[in-house]
């Protein structure tokens, strides 16, 4: 199967996955209170709240656990497919009820099925430029909000639920839980035979440019040629005592090319007494690190930069004009410590140190300090925060307050979550297009600004409405839509650009850490919002008060709001002899590959 296949039934599978997701939410949430609240149960009001977080909790929890299973592996269909396992496992404990404690530990074990989005998205960012990143998680969320448009009218068809499954009566409390665990088994067999692990987006682009050559009728010799380019001559490595090179082979072949290569020779030979005493004009201590590497040359590995026993210190190669290598040992735990102009053979050390201990954003070693402690990072983390506080918050809200202002029945407040659904979706539409021509900072800001329109204005005109006001529904309404309309651009933006701003290596655990910042905030908002019901000025201003903060700190930060770039601290030979020559030759196209003057 071609990978462009491949990458259309993944974004199709990917989407399924996220809209059943968000159907279960919408189909448990309006039943739930009616199930545990009724005989046999007779739950307390505050059981329904522990049972609500105890859904987001222990998807809470296991984020970070998916994202690092994610780092280690680079794979997500085997994690989604033993996610599933744990929500068709809740939704039909949910769906036997033996006692409202069953339901609630029905919840947790649902809940952890949940973990698994960090590493989903963890998989779009690594498999998908930073130009089209934004736009696939858009489709991701805007199938999540479909789902939940969805589900309150497939409440009205299990609402009709009445008959005997072997020794179980389906109702309309319990269907919920059956009809969620038939999803999931359907979305089980989606993920097994639409789902793929997709190789990171540099390997694509090999693979795409290979399929383009087998559909051109050349693969043999030629494809091989252009795909992978001409064999690098040995880098020659002399010393006083040996003389050895090391050839490479083309790194990250297709499969179906790659038999054709063989591993990495070392050939030594001794050299003549005239060579050796050129080589002792070397300094003693370049001598030492020459014979060492020279015991090791029955392990070597290509691109002849490394010594292949992947030690703490890593060797460095740094090859001349004649392809004679120096050998530079760093004894620094901070890694490769090169900035400015470097070698090819210097970059891919520090690329190949960056995929191991390092990282492809900043310099030196990873940490949890440089890391997570950016200023970018924070911003970003904090905005994930407030929205998820902000948005959970109103949703607690707004069924008491149309109850009490607008004296509007459940029919009623399921048209309202109707037309937000459908003002969602269209906003979605309009960020996945704006994702192309504007830079996610801008789209952020456009999604803090509307937000805080809608809280302003929220907090100027309801707290002191009354039931029967004149103009009440359009001033409520005014709120509603901007607030809908600013929650895409927050929702989507805000993961896409914190994908960006971390390193690869560390996509998972770094979703997952989002994860835990977005799930505090679901729950922390709800408990807040329903707490300070009576005192609206309050309930509205906190809110208001923390988007405000939100906007001075992106305004404070907002140069450092964008992708760094990988490896921004060096830059190749190729690339500044290329910069000259054409600075040089100003006539001749950017495209025109470099050539001797």
């Amino acid at each position: 199967m071609k990978l462009k296949t491949k990458k259309l039934l993944t974004k199709i599978a990917t989407g399924i996955f996220f809209l059943f997701g968000s159907v279960e939410y919408a189909v448990i949430l309006p039943t739930m209170w009616l199930y545990i609240s009724n005989d046999p149960f007779d739950a307390e009001p505050y059981f329904l709240g522990l049972c609500l977080a105890a859904f987001s909790f222990t998807g809470l929890l296991t984020a970070p656990l998916f994202g690092l299973w994610y780092d280690k592996t680079n794979t997500t269909k085997m994690m989604i497919l033993f996610c599933n396992l744990w929500e068709i496992g809740g939704n039909f404990m949910y769906f036997l009820g033996i006692s409202k404690y069953f339901i609630l530990a029905s919840r947790l074990v649902a809940g952890v099925g949940t973990g698994c989005t960090s590493a989903i998205f963890a998989h779009i960012a690594k498999t998908t430029t930073e130009e089209e990143r934004t736009a696939a998680i858009t489709v991701a969320m805007a199938a999540r909000e479909i789902g939940l448009l969805l589900g309150p009218g497939l409440n009205v068809f299990l609402d009709g639920m009445d008959f005997q499954l072997g020794p179980w009566h389906v109702n309309k409390y319990n269907s919920a839980g059956i009809f969620m665990v038939v999803l999931w088994v359907f979305i089980q067999l989606v993920i097994i035979f639409m789902y793929f692990d997709l190789p990171p987006i540099e390997e694509q682009e090999r693979i795409l440019k290979a399929e383009e050559q087998i559909q051109a009728g050349y693969l043999e010799e030629s494809s091989e040629q252009s795909i992978v380019g001409d064999l690098p001559s040995p880098i020659s490595i002399q010393s006083p005592h040996l003389h050895f090179s090391i050839t490479n082979t083309p790194p990250h072949l297709p499969t179906y090319l790659s038999s054709s290569w063989q591993e990495p020779q070392v050939m030594c030979r001794s050299i003549s007494s005239r060579e050796r005493g050129k080589s002792m004009s070397d300094s003693h201590e370049n001598k030492r690190q020459v014979d060492d590497l020279a015991d090791q040359t029955s392990i070597h590995s290509c691109p002849g930069v490394y010594s292949s026993l992947e030690q703490e210190n890593y060797n460095s190669v740094n090859c001349t004009d004649e392809d004679t290598a120096v050998i530079q040992v760093s004894s620094s735990t901070e890694g490769p410590q090169y900035t400015g102009v470097i070698s090819q053979s210097e970059f891919e050390e520090i690329k190949k140190y960056s995929e191991t201990s390092g990282s492809d954003i900043y310099p030196g070693k990873w940490t949890f300090y440089k890391e997570y402690l950016r200023e970018e990072v924070i911003v970003l983390l904090t905005a994930q925060f407030f929205f998820s506080f902000n948005q959970t918050g109103l949703e607690a809200m707004i069924t008491p307050l149309t109850h009490n202002l607008l004296d509007f029945n459940g029919f009623q407040n399921s048209l309202l979550f109707c037309a937000t659904g459908v003002e969602v979706i269209a906003v979605y539409a309009l960020v996945h297009f704006m994702s192309r021509k504007f830079q996610d900072r801008t789209l952020l800001a456009i999604g803090v600004f509307l937000t805080l329109i809608s809280i302003t204005w929220t907090l100027v005109f309801i707290p002191d409405a009354h039931e029967g006001q004149p103009g009440l529904f359009a001033l409520m309404a005014v709120a509603v839509a901007f607030d809908v309309g600013g929650l895409p651009f927050f929702a989507a933006v805000v993961v896409s650009l914190y994908s960006k701003i971390i390193s690869d290596r560390t996509q998972g655990v770094s979703q997952g850490v989002r994860r835990i910042v977005d799930g505090t905030g679901t729950i922390l908002g709800p408990l807040w919002a329903s707490g300070a019901l009576h005192i609206l000025y309050v309930n509205f201003g906190v809110m208001d008060g923390l988007l405000g903060l939100l906007a001075l700190m992106m305004l404070l930060s907002w140069k450092r709001l964008r992708p760094p770039g990988k490896f921004w601290w060096v830059r190749l030979e190729d690339e500044e002899k290329e910069e000259e020559y054409q600075d040089d030759n100003p006539n001749v196209p950017e495209t025109e590959p470099l050539t001797s003057k």
